[in-house]
């Protein structure tokens, strides 16, 4: 009987074991939540079974990558809970947000893959503000090539940032992304770039947890708001 090949989650989760030395104000996610949240605080794929296996990996789908996870206290609340980010039931306003998207956008959630362009906790009990990690070198470094090693094995139709951390990290890793640092919106356009040696097509989204603040801004191919961010990301599909 031929061996199973193994899940990319496995994967990647053994080589972020492989992170020994993590930067001041940064620790390693302690535990992985079995539920829907972003990689790594738990698989990065929407499950619909939490105790069944991983799901299927969504090769050449949709490669969402946020800046950072969350704060220590919050993330430890939650691996007490047991209750992910994104559970259907009771999802953080960041996942009511990106559901909203997905429907609007009709592209099924098990085509996503939701991961971070740093890895880590940030200490202490306010997830907000400026990430510690982001002022360290080799930490930057070694996120980056674990983003282009996560991209090479998935293979990504369409990469999409969210928020103004992850559009800047990735203007950092190809240099048709390199105008991206510098604009205090989020472009309005798709851009054919190349990460992890794989060809694919990227997009910069607002961060669903402000769309109460600037998603009435939004405008692109005639539309506005939810519309206009569903309408890039529909075009970046095709």
């Amino acid at each position: 009987m031929p061996v199973a090949a193994e899940h990319p989650i496995e994967i990647f989760r053994r080589h972020l074991a492989d992170l020994r030395s993590y930067p001041n104000g940064v620790i390693p996610v302690p535990g992985y939540l079995q539920g829907t949240a972003f990689f790594s605080a738990a698989a990065g794929l929407v499950v619909a079974d939490p105790p069944g296996p991983l799901p299927h990996f969504p090769f050449g789908g949709v490669m969402f990558v946020g800046h950072n996870l969350d704060s220590e206290t919050a993330f430890l609340r939650r691996l007490a809970s047991g209750q992910a980010h994104g559970d259907p039931g009771r999802p953080m306003l960041t996942w009511r947000n990106l559901y909203r998207l997905l429907e609007k956008a009709d592209v099924p959630a098990s085509t996503c893959f939701f991961t971070n362009a740093y890895v880590g906790l940030k200490t202490g009990d306010d997830p907000t503000g400026r990430f510690p990690g982001a002022s360290d070198p080799e930490f930057r470094a070694w996120c980056r090539h674990f983003l282009d090693e996560q991209t090479e094995v998935m293979r990504p139709t369409v990469i999409a940032t969210l928020g103004t951390g992850a559009r800047r990290f990735l203007a950092t890793m190809a240099p048709e992304l390199s105008g991206w640092a510098t604009v205090r919106n989020p472009p309005a356009g798709v851009v054919r770039t190349q990460l992890g040696g794989h060809g694919t097509v990227a997009v910069a989204l607002l961060h669903p947890s402000g769309y109460h603040g600037s998603l009435g801004r939004r405008r692109y191919g005639g539309f506005t708001g939810l519309e206009a961010e569903a309408a890039l990301l529909g075009d970046a599909l095709r």
